[in-house]
């Protein structure tokens, strides 16, 4: 069974419900941007809901979580917070090997590559046989994300050495089925 991780960029935009129905963990995008953070975090603890924190280590003790999630553009070290608690998670987001390799060196136990499928917001994908190249690689998990659909999610599944998937709006209808 996949691992099903949800990015929210808008605390609108949670369902605790679908969230829950789904065994999903969520990924809080824009941290910084959502006013009620203090409210959204309760809500979720309250709800045995796992969530990622955005790029900010401080965020992993005053929100009581062990999820991280270090983007593509962010290169700071995050090694050291594996000497304080072993059990924080780093998932860090990657486009390519070069990357990959960043995430690695900063302390990251698991890579989302994106864009494995075409999506149509933006150019260029990796496409299956690239995502499973480059997962087959390195020594990490990794999750896949980008234009993950019905349709395709049996690709993931059956021919991936991927650990999970992320999806971003799909999550509303998605049926997960596989």
């Amino acid at each position: 069974m996949l691992q099903k991780i949800i990015i929210i960029n808008n605390p609108n935009e949670i369902n605790i419900k679908r969230i829950k129905q789904l065994k999903a963990e969520l990924l809080l995008r824009d941290f910084k941007q959502i006013k009620c953070k203090d409210e959204v975090t309760a809500k979720l603890r309250k709800n045995n809901i796992r969530f990622f924190v955005y790029n900010n280590a401080k965020l992993l003790v005053k929100y009581k979580t062990n999820l991280l999630y270090i983007s593509s553009y962010n290169r700071c070290s995050y090694k050291y917070l594996k000497l304080v608690n072993k059990k924080i998670f780093i998932l860090g987001g990657a486009h390519n090997a070069i990357e990959i390799n960043r995430k690695i060196n900063q302390g990251c136990d698991a890579i989302l590559l994106s864009r494995v499928f075409e999506t149509k917001e933006k150019k260029g994908f990796l496409d299956n046989n690239k995502f499973n190249y480059l997962a087959n690689i390195y020594p990490v998990d990794f999750y896949a994300l980008g234009g993950i659909n019905q349709n395709n999610i049996k690709k993931i599944k059956n021919s991936t050495r991927s650990k999970g998937i992320c999806v971003m709006s799909a999550y509303k209808d998605f049926q997960f089925k596989f």
